[in-house]
């Protein structure tokens, strides 16, 4: 089933939800704009690795290299379709019923 409305009832405009994903937008227009090079250099600093989280549990990497791509992790998308349906679930919550 592909959900098209949620049903719970709100009274509140979703201002949260429109900045969720005009930021999302444009944060992947900009990824869209890097080469190769600086898009892998932005990933690997921006992106969750779980072996980060590893090396700092042992002590071996400061504790931001590991927490910070924990947030912004969720702000990278990898194709138009993936930011299309991410923005879609996010969207599916500011429908009036």
């Amino acid at each position: 089933m592909i959900p098209i409305k949620d049903d719970a009832p709100r009274s509140t405009t979703p201002f949260v939800n429109y900045f969720l994903i005009g930021l999302n937008v444009l944060i992947f227009l900009f990824e869209y704009s890097l080469s190769t090079r600086e898009l892998r250099l932005l990933v690997s600093h921006f992106g969750f690795v779980p072996g980060n989280v590893t090396l700092w549990a042992a002590g071996d990497v400061p504790l931001d290299v590991a927490a910070v791509p924990v947030f912004t992790s969720m702000f990278l998308h990898g194709s138009w379709l993936h930011l299309i349906f991410n923005m879609w679930a996010l969207a599916i919550f500011w429908r009036q019923t």
